[in-house]
C-alpha cells in the first residue's frame, strides 16, 4: 500500500511552506485525498507517495530542444527570386 504524507510533511521534504503545498492541491496540480469527517469541515489532506513522484516527474527540468539557426539574408540574395 502507498505511504501517505500530510502537507506539512511534504513541505518539509521540499523545503517550502505548507501553504505552497496547499495551493498546489487547491489548483489541482497535486492530487490529495481529503479525510475530513465532515465535507464542510477543516480539510485533512493526505498525499500518496505515488502522486508526489508523479508531480516531481512532471516538474523535472528538461534539456532544451535544439533549434536550427536561421540563415540571415544578405544584400546579395535580397533582390533575387528563387524558382
Amino acid at each position: 500500500m502507498n505511504e501517505t504524507l500530510t502537507p506539512p510533511q511534504l513541505a518539509r521534504r521540499w523545503g517550502v511552506a505548507a501553504d505552497k503545498v496547499l495551493a498546489l492541491i487547491h489548483s489541482g496540480q497535486l492530487r490529495a485525498v481529503n479525510l475530513a469527517v465532515k465535507p464542510s469541515g477543516r480539510p485533512r489532506y493526505r498525499i500518496y507517495q505515488s502522486e508526489v513522484e508523479r508531480f516531481e516527474r512532471s516538474r523535472t527540468a528538461q534539456p532544451p530542444v535544439p533549434t536550427q539557426r536561421r540563415r540571415r539574408r544578405t544584400l546579395a540574395t535580397v533582390g533575387k527570386q528563387y524558382f
